[in-house]
């Protein structure tokens, strides 16, 4: 008797289980297709269609750092922010500032060298004119510039850097110091 009375209680509580799934079920289907239609509301727009196209990268770019929050001191890692947020369109002094920022002393700054790095060739490549112009008027560490330059971490296309510097036909020790450590990079990266 008390083994029946235990399959009964069971039976009973499996039925009831199951009829309580049943209806948690139905009220989550109709919660989800409630949420689904209060969604499709909140996210409709009045108007035409918005332009979905991709923005180019440079659009993308949030510009966090004023210019004339800018200093030409060694190590500015916010100078190479800079350059990185306004790559398109840098001004003569933005260069400067950016070539100054570099330092034998940036060596053991570890965020300075590897933005640094992903910045000079794409500087480089964009501003050869203004690059020799201020290498030929500006005092820089020349040692910093060309050690940067000779070693490049990623691999950057060279050879168009190194003839639209050449294409400025300014020779002076200070360039040439230049064109040379790329010369090496692009034997090193075409080994």
């Amino acid at each position: 008797m008390k083994n029946l009375l235990n399959v009964l209680i069971s039976l009973c509580l499996i039925s009831c289980s199951s009829r309580t799934d049943q209806r948690q079920q139905g009220e989550k289907s109709a919660t989800e297709q409630a949420d689904s239609v209060v969604l499709a509301d909140l996210l409709a727009v009045d108007g035409p269609p918005l332009d979905t196209s991709e923005p180019s990268k440079a659009e993308r770019r949030i510009k966090t750092v004023p210019f004339n929050s800018l200093s030409a001191r060694a190590c500015n890692t916010e100078a190479i922010l800079y350059v990185y947020e306004n790559i398109d369109s840098l001004s003569v002094d933005a260069i400067d500032i950016f070539l100054a920022a570099f330092s034998d002393e940036c060596d053991i700054n570890v965020e300075f060298s590897e933005f640094s790095q992903e910045m000079i060739f794409d500087v480089f490549a964009r501003y050869p004119q203004d690059i020799v112009a201020l290498l030929s008027k500006n005092d820089y560490d020349m040692a910093a510039l060309t050690d940067e330059l000779e070693s490049p971490l990623l691999d950057p296309v060279i050879r168009p850097i190194i003839s639209g510097i050449e294409q400025t036909g300014v020779h002076n020790p200070k360039v040439d110091s230049v064109l040379a450590a790329l010369e090496r990079a692009n034997e090193y990266l075409t080994k």
